[in-house]
């Protein structure tokens, strides 16, 4: 499979339809769009979050939308939560959706600065430890 682009609209939607179907049904050959997103998170935040929304928006209610919270956005807050809140906290505003995944997000206080916590906890996000 060829390097995926996911500046290119057609590329970021074969990674988001392939993350969302890897979710579904834990294919195997279909994990390549987990590691994809996990390179991006470490990478790119700011991508990372535009893809995030809609993998959380494209996500069906159970498995696939839990662990779309519980993973890549959870992990986009954890590792880059300070460059990040400005984008989720304007997105929260108008998106009950985010919102909602932002509800099955675990973070622990040591992951970020208290201010940024308290923030993202204000948002509904889970506090742990």
């Amino acid at each position: 499979m060829r390097k995926l682009d996911v500046r290119e609209a057609g590329d970021r939607d074969a990674l988001i339809a392939a993350w969302v179907r890897y979710a579904q049904s834990d294919d195997q050959a279909l994990f390549w769009a987990y590691d994809a997103l996990a390179d991006l998170i470490h990478h790119e935040p700011s991508l990372a979050w535009t893809v995030i929304v809609e993998i959380v928006h494209r996500a069906p209610a159970g498995k696939a939308f839990d662990l779309a919270a519980a993973g890549p956005l959870e992990d986009l807050i954890a590792w880059h939560g300070h460059d990040v809140i400005h984008l989720i906290e304007q997105r929260a505003l108008d998106d009950e959706t985010i919102r909602e995944a932002l509800s099955r997000v675990w973070l622990s206080q040591r992951d970020l600065d208290p201010a940024i916590s308290a923030r993202f906890w204000r948002l509904g996000v889970q506090r742990i430890g």
